[in-house]
């Protein structure tokens, strides 16, 4: 599990720490804000503005996405010693609940409308999850394959990993979408294993070659591109 784990995060990038707000939207369908507003800490010299994202008594807390529009959705360290979630819409945060039953539940995206997608583990394996409403939806395959939900794009499309030797390493890439299902699978690559889409379809991630090194690609119109960055030992 340690290295199953390990290897995840090289692979999968995480967005951490200071981030940009340039967007204004009412929030949506999750618990009222937090009494402690995050903290507005900097203007740069183009007068963006930065905000210094602290869950009110975490023990530590990143940043993990940020929608079209602006919401900033991030896991935070609780002092029971588990990871949560927040959501942070204007300067205010607000907690995302976990889902019911799970000992570990990770919000990973959200998108323009407000829905999340996250990975949640429980007694069975793991599994994609849909927050939307108020209300959670599971993600699944039937082969009993671990599932995680890494991204969504404004019109529901969600992408993410179905893992059938259930190892990650040989994980395939899928887009869902209406319960339409369609595999990523770079051509050749061990796994597959997209993180996120846009709002026109396009949608990017990592593979894993032969060799064991990670690249970049996008897909984009039914085929494949390679991201890699000259010399660097994984994208």
């Amino acid at each position: 599990m340690g290295v199953r784990w390990a290897f995840r995060h090289v692979v999968l990038a995480v967005v951490a720490g200071s981030v940009w707000l340039g967007c204004d939207r009412p929030q949506g369908d999750l618990t009222a804000p937090h009494h402690q507003p995050a903290t507005f800490s900097m203007v740069d010299q183009s007068g963006r503005q930065f905000v210094s994202v602290d869950y009110p008594g975490a023990t530590y807390t990143s940043a993990q996405s940020i929608s079209p529009t602006g919401e900033v959705l991030g896991r935070y360290g609780g002092d029971d010693g588990f990871e949560h979630g927040f959501l942070l819409v204007r300067g205010a945060i607000t907690a995302v609940p976990p889902v019911p039953g799970a000992f570990l539940s990770a919000p990973n995206r959200v998108n323009s409308r407000g829905v999340i997608v996250g990975t949640y583990d429980d007694d069975v394996g793991e599994h994609g999850y849909v927050l939307a409403g108020g209300s959670f939806r599971t993600i699944d395959f039937p082969d009993n394959s671990e599932v995680t939900a890494w991204g969504i794009s404004s019109n529901g499309t969600i992408v993410g990993l179905e893992d059938p030797a259930r190892d990650f390493i040989h994980a395939h890439g899928y887009a869902l979408r209406n319960g339409d299902t369609t595999l990523i699978d770079f051509p050749a690559a061990v796994g597959t294993f997209p993180t996120a889409i846009s709002d026109n379809g396009n949608i990017v991630g990592s593979y894993l070659t032969s060799d064991f090194f990670t690249t970049g690609f996008l897909w984009s119109g039914g085929k494949f591109t390679r991201v890699h960055v000259p010399n660097s030992t994984y994208d």
